[in-house]
């Protein structure tokens, strides 16, 4: 509960004014015809939970000895007896003065210009960016974010009284669609590496099985040429004694042809 003490206003109005919740005035007012050189004593009980009420009381309607009778609200009355006239404010009759239709502290939420008491309930994420906007704009010294946060509250309660659906807005950050883009990007180039590397390491193990196949039949090919040498040389030995031996040449080379014919 907090009261907040709004000072010495004429007594010729004796208001009830009541606020709802979300801090919006309503339109009960409460005049009496008093001497206009009384005073009065405004008193605002605040409290969360409930429906708030504001009195402006005479002082002529009880006591005020054994309530006001300090020092420091005696030397307030002497400020503000001689409380300037404002005919902004106050519209003056033959018979009674009335407040005209103010909204205090009017957050943009409520509908002032209604009859009827109307209590709007936030959600508790609405709530919290609504703190957090109010936080920042008294941080910053910016009202434009409690602006924004209000109007965009504001468009949703008129389009619930209109029976419309509710704005859904995304609410994704975009620097988080830009890293959600950021991690596929990425995961496709890991995938591509993994796929080229495959293939690199398939290529190169193919051309290594060639190379083993070719040396294979090379080495195979060499065996059999190594033979083929043997047996030449063995040939060649072999014909080289019969030259030596022979006494007759031309009969050792008629012989000799002979023989490498039947062969």
């Amino acid at each position: 509960m907090m009261a907040i003490e709004i000072g010495l206003v004429p007594s010729s109005l004796a208001i009830h004014q009541h606020i709802n919740n979300n801090g919006d005035l309503g339109h009960q007012v409460a005049m009496s015809e008093e001497d206009e050189d009384e005073n009065l004593v405004a008193t605002i009980n605040y409290n969360e939970d409930i429906d708030t009420d504001i009195y402006i009381i005479c002082e002529d309607d009880f006591n005020t000895s054994d309530v006001f009778d300090t020092p420091e609200v005696e030397s307030e009355k002497t400020n503000l007896k001689q409380m300037p006239y404002n005919s902004n404010f106050w519209h003056t009759s033959s018979k009674s003065q009335t407040i005209p239709n103010q909204t205090i502290g009017d957050n943009g939420i409520g509908n002032s210009s209604s009859n009827d008491d109307e209590d709007v309930w936030l959600t508790k994420g609405e709530e919290e960016e609504l703190i957090k906007a109010a936080g920042d704009s008294l941080c910053d010294g910016n009202c434009l974010p409690l602006i924004k946060q209000e109007l965009k509250i504001k468009i949703q309660m008129k389009r619930l009284e209109k029976g419309e659906e509710e704005i859904t807005t995304d609410e994704t950050n975009s620097q988080e669609e830009l890293f959600m883009k950021k991690i596929r990007k990425r995961s496709r180039a890991k995938e591509l590496n993994r796929l080229a590397s495959f293939r690199s390491r398939e290529k190169k193990a193919k051309k290594e099985n060639e190379i083993v196949e070719r040396f294979r039949r090379l080495s195979e090919s060499n065996e059999k040429l190594q033979v083929e040498k043997k047996n030449l040389e063995s040939l060649k030995e072999y014909y080289t004694d019969k030259l030596e031996n022979c006494q007759d040449s031309n009969y050792c080379m008629i012989e000799t042809l002979v023989s490498t014919f039947l062969i």
